[in-house]
């Protein structure tokens, strides 16, 4: 076990910069030149078209009794959505399109969740000398921690062995398939990591983010070997993106960068929202981030090093856990009892607005999506116009009925939807006996 710093921090001052940016002087300068980051000003829309362009938010609900507390989310080995519920000691399944089923548990508190490669779910029992193991039907079990030493608010993760590794407050632990538990000592000699993050490494390794000494460890999954590395605040989530380094983000709103050799780079996020919390790796590979206060969540560009904050609507409460998604879009739990959906995968129309001068006549629309290949589409007038399916499947025929306004909406299996405005005027015009098919 070695212990390598990393002290030496050299701030840069931005002006108009959406980031201060520190840079550890571990052979790797800190990056000058950051455009900015982009979030609403102002009220809130219903909607922060930023830097991607979503189409809607989608809101389901919580499915538990009580309101979420120390929750954990991820994506199921079944193509759904699971999460822990604290405060009525449940697993909850939700499908993509919001069903819910909870599984009680005969163990209080269950907290982090990760999936192992034997496709069980895996999960820390808050301040209990266990670890939770589940199946997607409901079954549980435990298998008890051996040093007594006990898991709080971290989040476990699958290694590169084919284990699950999780953070103690004194060990990290290791859980095979089989249930056999080996736990490594902190090389520090720590004691209170009370909210360690696990991410499989790059470099093969597994790294476990200790929030009680302001440190990532790096450990051999082989040998359990540690090095830990120094970072300039208090870790609080942790992952392995695209990039090929670890990023984490802390609890003073900093995101911070680390390479395997341990060099960091720190960005500072001025920005309203506050607390950061949850962390993933977003579809597109970007580390994003939920946080506890604000009602917003965040996504670090890495290849623009550009900052996108997304805010939901403002029925929206403020996100903690948060995960990507089978569908492609990133899934959080708010702290109103809810799981927010921010929908990534768009669905577009054209055109976007129809106008009709008689009565009885038909115009088609055209959707776009290239992660779906069926849709619905209803009116929310079918005294003014109604729709049909046409041919292909992705072409609907509108049919003007009488004088108003109304609205078509095209709909996907998993939320996204895009509208058409559609207009009739002409109740005395003559009626079209030749539609357009």
């Amino acid at each position: 076990m070695s212990w390598k710093g990393n002290d030496m921090i050299k701030r840069f001052a931005l002006a108009a910069a959406a980031f201060v940016v520190l840079a550890g002087c571990g052979g790797h300068q800190g990056l000058t030149g950051i455009p900015g980051h982009t979030m609403a000003q102002g009220a809130r829309p219903g909607v922060l078209q930023s830097g991607k362009t979503p189409v809607n938010w989608t809101q389901f609900k919580w499915g538990g009794a009580s309101g979420p507390q120390e929750q954990g989310i991820v994506a199921g080995p079944d193509g759904n959505m699971w999460y822990t519920d604290y405060s009525d000691s449940d697993l909850i399944k939700m499908t993509m399109s919001g069903a819910t089923h909870a599984f009680p548990l005969p163990s209080a508190g269950p907290i982090g969740i990760a999936v192992g490669s034997d496709g069980k779910f895996y999960m820390g029992l808050y301040g209990q000398a266990k670890i939770g193991i589940a199946t997607t039907s409901g079954s549980f079990s435990t298998v008890a921690i051996p040093s007594g030493d006990r898991m709080y608010d971290g989040n476990p993760a699958l290694g590169p062995d084919g284990n699950i590794w999780f953070a103690e407050l004194a060990h990290i632990g290791r859980i095979t398939p089989s249930g056999v538990i080996t736990e490594y000592p902190y090389p520090n000699g720590e004691t209170g990591n009370s909210e360690g993050a696990v991410a499989a490494g790059p470099n093969g390794d597994v790294w476990v983010s200790d929030s009680g000494s302001n440190v990532v460890d790096d450990v051999d999954p082989e040998t359990g070997d540690i090095v830990a590395y120094r970072i300039p605040c208090t870790p609080n989530g942790l992952v392995a993106p695209s990039d090929g380094n670890l990023w984490t983000i802390c609890t003073n709103d900093t995101l911070v960068r680390l390479t395997p050799g341990g060099n960091t780079t720190s960005y500072f996020v001025p920005s309203a929202p506050q607390y950061p919390s949850g962390m993933t790796v977003g579809p597109d590979g970007n580390p994003w981030f939920a946080f506890g206060s604000g009602n917003a969540i965040a996504e670090f560009n890495i290849g623009q090093t550009t900052l996108n904050i997304y805010l939901p609507p403002t029925n929206y409460a403020f996100d903690y856990g948060i995960a990507s998604g089978p569908d492609g879009n990133v899934w959080a739990v708010d702290s109103a009892g809810k799981i927010d959906v921010y929908i990534i995968k768009t669905i577009s129309v054209a055109p976007k607005n129809l106008t009709f001068t008689s009565l009885g006549s038909m115009q088609n629309i055209t959707v776009t999506e290239k992660s779906a290949s069926a849709w619905t589409a209803a009116s929310s007038n079918t005294s003014v116009a109604t729709v049909a399916q046409g041919t292909p499947a992705n072409t609907f025929v509108v049919t003007s009925v009488a004088d108003g306004k109304c609205t078509i909406t095209v709909s996907d299996a998993i939320g996204n939807s895009a509208a058409v405005s559609v207009t009739v005027t002409g109740a005395v015009g003559a009626r079209t006996s030749e539609p357009r098919r």
